[in-house]
């Protein structure tokens, strides 16, 4: 089988740095008959030490052997990497990270310049995310630009919406030439199930309803749009906040936000939730709101569905779907009053139809879970750039 490098700068156990370190798991452990996989990554979970991991040598974990590294892995230990997996393709995971990507691509461009290198974003070139740190933003896409590294690479994004971002950012401005740039696109893995089917809900109204947020606590995710809609809803409904708190600044900001409207009574602060737990956690909820500024993918969305929790999400992502499948609502995740009129939609259902938006859910996550097309795809994918570059 052919030998793949994987370069990230997270790798399970971690899974507080979100969807990224979900897709990259999903992908080794669903693939592992196809190919063999070697990751270099950090052994920090974040900032936190990663537990029950060697480090520093080749450990088995989620279909892969994995070199856990120090925090800022240098161009002598991906040289290492390199060498022993004797890698057929080497796969970067993020595009702005100086350690994991674009210090390993320019190593890989001196010391190994006939093995192919495949980058995936992962929605870093979404308006949304680049819009944060613009300025820092723009000048490394222009170095980047200016180096001609954006050409030597094969870009794997995860839906055509991506493909659509990374050739806005990434081809010349002529666009004569964007056929320059080689943008490939097969969609994100999954490596969660379905829940099994739980007793239907009571009639509403006597309860309220209990929302549940659940991603990085970052500027990105757009939390404090759906903090503003709780103020614009009956008392009764209730929110919690889940997931790590990447963005100390911004967490600050949102519970400002909460005690300025007078909503400590009505939403909890949960924190992280492991990995293997999110979607018994989520099946708690009644609804599910992530009201982000974009997503290349969105675990979490998928694993409210497969929880059985009716979802709303920010329009910047790949979620439309969940209207025609009865399981949820898009937004525009800067509209906050129309974030909390759709809140109140859900609110406004009776017991049976929230019972059939669940169902819907279900059904839904079990299509996108199951569907082979995704993992042939992905084989192709990788199977391509390796055969391209060896003929």
């Amino acid at each position: 089988m052919a030998n793949i490098l994987i370069v990230a700068s997270a790798f399970p156990p971690a899974y507080l740095a979100g969807g990224p370190t979900r897709s990259l798991g999903a992908l080794t452990y669903r693939l592992s008959a196809h190919f063999d996989f070697w990751v270099l990554a950090s052994a920090f979970d974040v900032t936190v030490p990663l537990s029950g991991i060697e480090r520093r040598s080749w450990f088995e974990q989620s279909g892969a052997r994995v070199w856990y590294t120090s925090r800022h892995p240098g161009p002598l230990e991906f040289r290492r990497a390199l060498k022993d997996s004797r890698a057929d393709l080497i796969y970067l995971n993020s595009f702005f990270d100086p350690f994991y990507t674009l210090i390993p691509l320019l190593t890989a461009r001196v010391i190994s310049r006939r093995t192919p290198i495949l980058m995936a974003p992962r929605g870093e070139m979404s308006p949304g995310a680049r819009a944060l740190k613009r300025r820092r933003k723009s000048a490394y896409i222009a170095i980047f630009k200016f180096l001609r590294l954006h050409r030597v690479v094969t870009w794997h994004a995860s839906n055509e919406g991506e493909r659509v971002e990374i050739e806005a950012v990434m081809s010349p401005r002529r666009r004569a030439a964007a056929p320059s740039l080689d943008v490939r696109v097969a969609r994100n893995l999954a490596s969660v199930e379905p829940a099994p089917d739980r007793s239907e809900t009571s009639e509403p109204g006597a309860d309220g309803c209990d929302i549940v947020f659940l991603s990085r606590v970052a500027r990105m995710k757009n939390l404090h749009a759906l903090i503003e809609a709780l103020a614009h809803l009956p008392p009764d409904t209730r929110l919690t906040i889940a997931g790590p708190l990447d963005d100390p600044t911004y967490g600050e900001e949102c519970v400002r936000l909460v005690d300025a409207l007078n909503l400590s009574d009505r939403v909890t602060w949960h924190g992280a939730v492991p990995a293997d737990d999110v979607v018994d956690f989520l099946s708690r909820y009644e609804l599910f709101a992530l009201p982000t500024l974009g997503e290349n993918f969105g675990h979490v969305i998928l694993e409210a569905l497969c929880a059985g929790v009716p979802v709303i999400v920010g329009r910047d992502t790949p979620w439309a779907p969940v209207e025609q499948a009865g399981a949820g609502w898009v937004c525009d995740p800067t509209d906050v009053a129309g974030l909390a009129e759709r809140i109140g939609r859900f609110r406004s259902l009776d017991a049976d139809e929230r019972n059939a938006m669940r169902r819907a859910a279900k059904r839904m996550a079990g299509e996108l879970v199951n569907d082979p097309s995704a993992i042939a795809d992905n084989v192709g994918l990788l199977s391509d750039c390796i055969a391209e570059a060896s003929s």
